[in-house]
């Protein structure tokens, strides 16, 4: 049985894709191709459920042309944009296709998070039931590479990679989904109190991690090192790896994080868990898993996928949010570290 699954983009986006893979794979038999964007092939070429990775570079026409070479047992759209539409439309092969229940999540946005969808893997479900798989509750699939490990430790400190850091990501898409300056100099001056600090995001914001780096220079901290702009999607996902613990606002990082089971601290803004896209857990996951958010405010969630402004021109979702929270994730992280280099000092006495 030969499967074509189709999700161009985006990272997190993928990343909530693979419990469907794996299904194929595992519950089918079926020997999976998957189509999507050149800059996320990487992480999918790793994958050992998915026999082959088609890139979308530049024409539709032309990959169309090529996957119109073979025979599709069933074509499986985990994207459901007109694109993916138009690339089904022309194969050969029965088409699933995700339900988005984009009109639930708009209500959700007019209403408030009275109701909530089911997260976006049990709806990707939903969409192949016709295929006779299950989601098998292991959460996500996330596979690395050796290589982008060692080109990882090559950037970090020795000391920052023997004695364990956490990953804070800071930044999304939109605006109201990622921190102000003034919090994430807050976070960033809190967290490097008890562990060393890794700041990952695009390059555009180098400068300003720069600058919280240089203020903090004189303070007795932990090591706070910048690596934003830095490390390609497949060194992005070592980071995470890597990482003792994750900080991050709702983007692709706080999927990463699920996928490894790392304790994962999730700052929300504008958007709100009701939507389906929170960090989904394997049922075996026994960590740390802390929502910091203002659960307070009418107005969230203001958008399905954020806002590149606050449409009540406050920003309170993210200038008004329970520090507290993050003061015993902090806490707990440190204790578990403690326990686990007492652990390693005993067993080498």
């Amino acid at each position: 049985m030969r499967v074509l699954v189709i999700r161009f983009s985006s990272l997190g986006d993928i990343i909530c894709t693979t419990p469907v893979v794996r299904a194929l794979f595992m519950q089918l038999g079926a020997e999976v191709h998957y189509v999507t964007k050149r800059e996320f092939a990487q992480v999918l070429e790793v994958n050992p459920f998915i026999s082959r990775v088609w890139v979308l570079d530049g024409s539709l026409y032309g990959l169309a042309r090529d996957l119109g070479k073979y025979r599709w047992d069933a074509i499986v759209d985990l994207h459901s944009v007109p694109r993916s539409f138009m690339l089904s439309a022309v194969l050969k092969g029965r088409i699933y296709r995700t339900r988005k229940q984009a009109f639930m999540r708009r209500l959700i946005v007019f209403a408030g998070p009275k109701w909530s969808v089911p997260h976006v893997v049990y709806r990707h479900f939903s969409g192949v039931k016709g295929l006779g798989v299950q989601y098998d509750g292991l959460g996500y699939d996330v596979f690395i590479n050796r290589r982008w490990i060692e080109e990882v430790r090559d950037m970090l400190l020795d000391r920052v990679v023997r004695h364990g850091f956490i990953l804070v990501a800071p930044w999304a898409r939109h605006n109201t989904k990622s921190l102000p300056l003034h919090l994430l100099q807050e976070v960033i001056c809190f967290v490097s109190r008890y562990m060393p600090v890794v700041v990952s995001g695009p390059a555009v914001k180098r400068a300003e991690v720069d600058r919280i780096v240089s203020m903090l220079r004189s303070a007795p901290v932990n090591p706070v090192i910048n690596l934003c702009g830095c490390t390609t999607v497949g060194q992005l996902l070592a980071l995470v790896y890597l990482a003792r613990a994750v900080i991050s606002v709702d983007t692709s990082v706080m999927h990463i994080a699920a996928g490894l089971h790392k304790d994962l601290l999730v700052i929300w803004g504008g958007t709100h868990a009701a939507l389906g896209m929170y960090p989904l857990f394997s049922r075996y996951f026994y960590g740390l898993h802390v929502n910091m958010e203002n659960t307070s405010l009418s107005c969230r969630p203001c958008h399905p996928h954020g806002r590149q402004d606050c449409p009540e021109g406050h920003w309170h979702c993210l200038n008004k949010l329970p520090f507290s929270k993050m003061q015993l994730f902090i806490s707990r992280v440190v204790s578990k570290s403690n326990g686990i280099e007492k652990l390693h000092s005993s067993q080498l006495n």
